[in-house]
């Protein structure tokens, strides 16, 4: 009999209809973890205990819960027929579209707008510095999607090689 995530999650009391309730619970705890660590209440709030604590893992829960509902949402046997052009073709318009989208409508307020001496990397209303922008310094929040986008990305070729080597070892 095969190991089944849904099947055996229902049996945990982990499912209420179509939502996972931990991780649900997770989310929400991890959101708080990045508003207490964005804060910056006082101006020594970088020394002491509680954004230490913070920074010390809340990033890596965000990863690990989107690895984790991956896994959910796509188990083995749907990932085995699930070729990487549509896979990667479905990531973009589900990570970097948005990134590039609000990363272009705040790049054109700050640049516009915001004076550059205000600015921890100063923009000018161009092209250069839009490209600049989107490579090298993305709006604060927006860091995120791009980096889960490239973890796909080595994820799935890693798959794909280790999957092509293992067939092959094996006689395929």
């Amino acid at each position: 009999m095969r190991w089944s995530w849904r099947k055996n999650l229902i049996k945990l009391g982990m499912i209420m209809g179509k939502k996972l309730t931990q991780v649900s619970f997770l989310f929400v705890f991890a959101t708080l973890l990045v508003v207490i660590g964005h804060a910056d209440i006082t101006l020594d709030y970088r020394d002491l205990w509680i954004y230490k604590w913070v920074y010390s893992f809340h990033m890596p829960l965000f990863f690990f819960l989107s690895g984790f509902l991956f896994a959910y949402t796509y188990p083995a046997n749907k990932m085995q027929g699930m070729r990487f052009f549509p896979f990667m073709r479905k990531k973009v318009k589900r990570l970097l579209l948005p990134f590039l989208f609000i990363n272009s409508v705040i790049f054109v307020i700050k640049s516009r707008f915001v004076p550059a001496e205000l600015m921890q990397n100063p923009l000018t209303f161009s092209f250069s510095s839009w490209v600049e922008s989107m490579l090298w310094y993305p709006i604060g929040f927006m860091w995120f999607l791009p980096t889960l986008f490239m973890i796909f990305v080595f994820f799935s070729l890693l798959r794909k090689w280790i999957y092509v080597n293992v067939y092959l070892q094996m006689g395929g």
